[in-house]
């Protein structure tokens, strides 16, 4: 194989691997968050992050409550550096209202909650799996997430796709012409295909 071969090829194993360490990271903080706090339902959970300094405090704190404190080499990213990171996943605020964390490997996220009440609360954000380093593009290293907490009936696991419903409802090839045409959702095509970049992929690395 070819040098840029070797090196899109690496890069996919990257991209693999780390997603599926950042699902099972957070999901397995739920686990023993519900465990130490209670269902997720009873929890307080923080309002909407519309930007201002109170929703930011309120989004950290429910955060570093009922998450953070169970996941293993992560730290607030609060640098110049990381705030600086261009999400092009996330256009329309360029990530200005998330809380952004980093990991001990070199990835970081940015976080917020969002809904209309206690029974319906969205969590989500952005992952990029090498943080500022380049190329900072939806798709290939940056991918939109999304996880539905409140009400039993309306909760949906953690998943690499910003849209409502669960993935377990979504076709593959619905989600591949999705990542087509949002990239920043691509994730879930990874997610659907059991954490593997397909040769159908259709960003190249």
């Amino acid at each position: 194989m070819t040098i840029p071969t070797l090196i899109a090829n690496h890069k996919k194993k990257v991209v693999e691997v780390r997603l599926k360490k950042f699902y099972s990271t957070f999901m397995n903080a739920l686990q023993i968050s519900q465990a130490e706090n209670g269902d997720f339902y009873t929890w307080n959970f923080a309002s909407q992050s519309i930007g201002t300094d109170q929703a930011f405090k309120d989004n950290d704190e429910f955060f570093n409550n009922y998450f953070f404190q169970y996941m293993k080499g992560i730290k607030k990213c609060s640098t110049k550096e990381c705030i600086d990171i261009t999400v092009d996943a996330d256009v329309s605020t360029n990530g200005l209202n998330y809380s952004r964390y980093v990991f001990s490997d070199g990835s970081c996220f940015g976080i917020l909650t969002g809904g209309t009440g206690p029974a319906n609360v969205n969590i989500h954000g952005w992952y990029d799996y090498n943080c500022s380093a380049k190329p900072n593009i939806a798709g290939r290293d940056q991918f939109l997430f999304r996880m539905k907490l409140g009400s039993p009936s309306v909760y949906v696991p953690l998943q690499f796709i910003n849209e409502e419903g669960k993935l377990s409802t979504k076709s593959r090839s619905y989600l591949l012409e999705h990542c087509k045409e949002i990239p920043a959702d691509c994730g879930a095509l990874i997610q659907y295909d059991g954490w593997s970049v397909s040769k159908d992929y259709p960003l190249r690395f």
